[in-house]
């Protein structure tokens, strides 16, 4: 089961918007690899800001993290293909 792992900081998140975040990895996962829907599974952790820091500077309180893991991977030997096995991508909100 591929597992998609969003983190952001704590607060700036809607349901709405996280409902329209989980449809649209789903969709674009069901789109990309032809896997049924009902395999996607989406996970929020909402992260204090001054619990995520890169390059040794606060994190950037307005962008999300996603990360997808795909169950059938090792946790030793990711992937190839466009999905990988745990390459994060960084997206910047929409206001």
């Amino acid at each position: 089961m591929p597992t998609y792992v969003c983190s952001a900081a704590k607060g700036p998140l809607t349901l709405d918007q996280k409902a329209e975040i989980v449809r649209s990895i789903t969709a674009i996962h069901h789109e990309e690899t032809g896997a049924p829907r009902y395999l996607v599974q989406v996970i929020f952790y909402d992260v204090a800001p001054s619990s995520h820091y890169i390059a040794g500077r606060p994190a950037p309180a307005d962008q999300i993290w996603v990360r997808m893991r795909n169950s059938q991977t090792s946790a030793c030997t990711p992937p190839s293909g466009p999905f990988g096995g745990g390459a994060a991508f960084q997206f910047g909100r929409k206001s």
